[in-house]
């Protein structure tokens, strides 16, 4: 009696302590996380729910899938962070989902699937690696070396801000919301070119590299480009807004057959791109075929010795830089060109 008594308190206490064990420790069991805690998955989890202000991290060890349509980990209200070798793995769904929520990508974190956040900060550091497009977000950092495999969409958001300082981008990024844009670029590769559509960008390039060029087909831009190097060239199209590029540094190469600047505007447009070109390696490497100018666009280059002639302008720029490029006009061309003598850089 006593033994049998005995096997059946411990079968009972068996049962309970599996009743009581977390959900996350379960394999493919769905996690709620919504009592303002600090949370660590380092198991296999699936279709995690971050809310009231949560924190989860997914550690070296830990694995979070979703289990069909539904995203990996929804963050609602609170704070993802995955670290060490964890890993979020969407499959053909959304991989992370937030809105109003910061997520964080450190260290040798493996992201597969796409993120889809609205009014949340992002963050991609260390050797993380998105293997899918990033739709949205109110801030995004890239730095050290991570990867993002993708496309990075910043539109349809309220305000959004880039940070880029490293690591590389093998997709396009595209900025368009029905606010404002801004970004800083000082590190870093971006393999598919920037677009800006549909909104006013506020954007700084320092450094870092921009291959298959900057096209501007949005409301208004102010540009400075004082380091780092693009690829492809500067292709703007003005709609209505008043656009602004300054260019004191960097480098500036074309494709072949395609223009180091090209500007233009739509027809009836009574604004103006503004060009100003005081520094800089312009189509050192690939001049293309130079600077074009069409619509309401004026020109401005600053230096010593600046002449227009034969379709080319020569000599040398505020910083020290040669300058030997073609100058072509559009037929509907309206503007100005001024070669302003000027023997330092304007910022």
């Amino acid at each position: 009696m006593i033994g049998k008594s005995i096997t059946g308190l411990l079968c009972a206490c068996a049962a309970l302590c599996v009743a009581l064990s977390p959900a996350i420790n379960a394999t493919e069991t769905p996690g709620i996380y919504d009592d303002g805690a600090i949370h660590v998955i380092d198991t296999i989890a699936s279709d995690v729910v971050i809310r009231n202000n949560s924190r989860v991290s997914v550690v070296s060890g830990g694995e979070v899938r979703s289990s069909g349509a539904s995203p990996a980990v929804d963050v609602q209200d609170g704070r993802l962070i995955v670290t060490g070798t964890g890993r979020v793995v969407g499959g053909s769904a959304t991989s992370i989902k937030g809105r109003y929520s910061k997520v964080s990508l450190a260290r040798d974190a493996h992201v597969t699937g796409d993120i889809d956040i609205f009014g949340t900060d992002l963050s991609i550091q260390g050797n993380a690696i998105l293997d899918g497009n990033i739709l949205g977000m109110r801030r995004l950092d890239i730095g050290g070396n991570a990867a993002v495999n993708g496309n990075i969409s910043l539109k349809d958001q309220i305000n959004v801000f880039l940070n880029m300082s490293g690591g590389i981008v093998r997709g396009q990024v595209e900025f368009g919301n029905i606010i404002k844009s801004a970004g800083r670029i000082s590190g870093g590769k971006i393999l598919g070119g920037i677009l800006g559509i549909g909104s006013p960008l506020n954007l700084k390039i320092t450094g870092g590299e921009i291959h298959g060029g900057l096209v501007n087909r949005g409301d208004i831009i102010n540009l400075v480009i004082s380091g780092g190097a693009v690829f492809g060239g500067i292709d703007q199209l003005m709609r209505p807004g008043w656009n602004t590029y300054r260019i004191v540094g960097g480098s500036i190469d074309a494709y072949e057959g395609g223009y180091v600047i090209r500007a233009d505007s739509v027809v009836g447009s009574t604004w103006f791109n503004d060009i100003h070109i005081s520094g800089g390696k312009l189509g050192y490497d690939n001049p293309g075929r130079g600077i074009s100018l069409g619509g309401n666009s004026n020109l401005s280059i600053y230096g010593w010795d600046l002449v227009h002639s034969d379709g080319r302008v020569t000599g040398y720029l505020s910083d020290g830089s040669r300058i030997d490029v073609a100058l072509t006009f559009g037929d509907n061309w309206i503007g100005s060109l001024n070669l302003i003598r000027q023997d330092f850089a304007v910022q």
